[in-house]
């Protein structure tokens, strides 16, 4: 039991790197915004990202502004370097904070998904970077 509880206070503590406000910007534009809040040692937010293309390195090339409202997070859970999160629709993200002011926000798409995308051949997107707004 106390094992489980050191474990439980070690993702609550190590979580509190990942709670901000982190945004993506292509040529002015916020396409991405991510909200991730502490709440008494449990991670909450919200998430919303608006219609991009990608380059065939995956890196984005074109974005449309984020929509709001945000979604909230169906499901999220932390790692020491990683934050996962489910949106209700199954979408799954990752996000792996680089320093203090940046973050990596990676899409991980479903076998089916990513079959679908190779089939009408379209790159995978590439991790897009964040940055911290607060």
């Amino acid at each position: 039991m106390t094992f489980l509880l050191i474990a439980l206070l070690g993702i609550s503590a190590q979580s509190t790197g990942f709670a901000g406000t982190w945004i993506a910007e292509h040529q002015g534009t916020v396409f991405a915004r991510l909200e991730i809040r502490n709440v008494q040692g449990t991670l909450q937010g919200a998430f919303g990202i608006g219609n991009i293309t990608v380059d065939k390195q995956g890196n984005v090339d074109k974005a449309s502004q984020v929509p709001t409202p945000l979604t909230n997070l169906a499901r999220i859970s932390a790692t020491q370097n990683e934050v996962r999160f489910f949106l209700d629709d199954g979408d799954e993200f990752g996000l792996r904070v680089l320093d203090a002011g940046r973050a990596e926000l990676i899409f991980y798409p479903s076998k089916e998904l990513i079959e679908e995308i190779k089939a009408e051949g379209i790159p995978m997107p590439a991790p897009i970077v964040l940055r911290r707004e607060r």
